[in-house]
């Protein structure tokens, strides 16, 4: 009777706060062993496995989806089916059902943007096009080089010897593009998708190729290391372990001084810390140094307000704002906290405001931030909770706090014991329904009840997944899989999570 009366309770108020739609993608089904999410450009596909046997649909298909006999795997890359048969890769047409690529590979990887794939077998690699023809020779994995001059292979794709990480490269070139027959490059950099620079000798120059601009011939000492995509007009280039600075024009923005160039990341581009005999500095494309090199460290506190944080040569340590371009603060250490800034200072910490306002100044041996505008502080051991204004709001010992999106739950230390508070410190779900938290993620809690069912609640508590599954696994873009006794399915929330 009592486990009758529970029931109840969980099934009013599941049904009290269930307000999104559910939809079922692969039902709940004995059979299927697993399901996977993979992407061909835009489109989502479902790949899941029925006693053995592979099928796959995308979003706009209905289950049952289509039978993929005679494979144990498949994957997409690149917008490739890979698939695995007898341990071995080929690349497989699922309209067809058959291997373009054949399964003799012990792996096989598409190259984005051309019809070529990288293919490996017996430790050595070769490169293959979509019939399968090889464009050159095995070579073995350790010396494997695709060669130091430019060669076109194929309509407009070009290898280039361009080594990141142990792995090489294919350029693709413009279409448009002619090579002057007697002025033939002795070498390719490609930057990135709108930026490649080709290499002359007799005489020596660079010759500079962006997409939407005219071609730009300057002369440097150093070899192109870095564009940026952002549309920013800079490139990097390196020479004996220094880097320059290089505009799309050729003119020289930073000379050949630096050990370190590095772009500040969501600041327009404008924006570089530079690195010379271990001091930093900052500088501006359009201002200059802001800052010489000659600081111990300079590090970002908050990206959105533009603050820093510069540590000088005589140990001295200041917040520094690039929007008023001046000092804010004097302090060891700072990190955002929230909308605010937590400052250190003799091991001591405050919070300041973005301007530099100090809002409580108690030296705080420890602040967590737990909500917008709530603070939980430590000192001597013991614990309060402070408002933005630095006021106390309740002292408390032996308790552990975890701050979500609109509430926070508070556990004993000694028996676990859990409170589930709003943002007014107003305790909520008391006697209605208990639960421990299995995982957050986007502020969502999945959560197993005492029943030992899985569902999933939303910032605001409500029961977006109600409590009758035995486990349930997030994939992603609003995408679950959920499991019962022994069985397992494909759900989606509608609507943004």
């Amino acid at each position: 009777m009592k486990i009758f009366k529970i029931l109840l309770a969980i099934n009013f108020f599941i049904s009290s706060v269930y307000s999104q739609e559910i939809k079922t993608i692969i039902p709940l089904t004995k059979t299927i062993h697993s399901i996977k999410i993979v992407e061909n450009g835009d489109t989502p596909f479902f790949i899941y496995k029925k006693q053995g046997i592979l099928s796959v649909m995308n979003s706009e298909e209905s289950f049952p989806g289509k039978t993929i006999t005679g494979i144990d795997s498949l994957t997409i890359i690149n917008e490739y089916f890979v698939a695995q048969k007898a341990k071995l890769w080929g690349i497989y047409d699922i309209t067809t059902n058959e291997f373009v690529i054949p399964p003799v590979y012990d792996k096989i990887v598409p190259i984005s943007n051309t019809e070529l794939f990288y293919a490996n077998k017996y430790g050595a690699t070769t490169i293959i096009d979509i019939n399968n023809n090889k464009i050159m020779p095995f070579k073995p994995d350790n010396i494997f080089r695709i060669g130091k001059k430019i060669g076109k292979i194929k309509n407009d794709v070009f290898i280039y010897d361009y080594k990141v990480k142990n792995k090489y490269f294919i350029a693709t070139i413009p279409e448009n593009y002619e090579f002057d027959d007697n002025k033939k490059p002795i070498d390719l950099f490609v930057l990135n998708n709108d930026v490649f620079i080709l290499k002359f000798k007799d005489p020596k120059y660079w010759e500079l190729h962006k997409t939407g601009m005219d071609k730009v011939q300057f002369e440097s000492k150093g070899r192109p290391y870095k564009a940026y995509k952002d549309g920013v007009v800079f490139m990097l280039m390196r020479r004996h372990r220094l880097q320059s600075l290089i505009g799309y024009d050729g003119k020289t923005i930073l000379p050949f001084k630096y050990s370190i160039i590095k772009k500040e990341k969501d600041k327009g581009g404008n924006y570089f810390v530079t690195t010379k005999s271990r001091k930093r500095g900052l500088f501006n494309i359009e201002k200059g140094f802001l800052i010489d090199t000659v600081c111990s460290q300079i590090t970002t506190v908050s990206k959105e307000n533009d603050i820093y944080l510069i540590t000088k040569l005589d140990k001295k340590s200041y917040l520094y704002s690039l929007k008023d371009n001046s000092i804010i603060y004097f302090c060891k250490t700072a990190k955002q906290l929230g909308n605010n800034l937590l400052v250190g200072e003799l091991k001591k910490l405050n919070l300041i405001s973005m301007d530099g306002q100090v809002i409580f100044k108690n030296n705080w041996e420890k602040v967590n931030h737990l909500t917008s505008d709530l603070f939980v502080v430590v000192k001597g051991g013991k614990q309060a909770l402070l408002n933005n204004n630095g006021e106390f709001v309740t002292l408390f010992e032996n308790v552990k706090y975890k701050s979500y999106k609109n509430f926070f739950i508070q556990k004993q230390k000694k028996d676990g014991t859990k409170k589930y508070y709003d943002r007014n410190l107003n305790e909520i779900l008391k006697d209605k329904l208990n639960f421990d938290v299995i995982k957050n993620f986007n502020n969502y809690l999945l959560v197993k009840n005492k029943l030992g069912k899985y569902g999933l609640i939303n910032s605001q508590l409500k029961a977006i997944i109600p409590f009758k599954y035995t486990n349930i696994q997030y994939l992603k873009d609003n995408y679950f899989v959920i499991k019962t006794k022994n069985k397992t399915g494909l759900i989606r929330v509608e609507g943004e999570l």
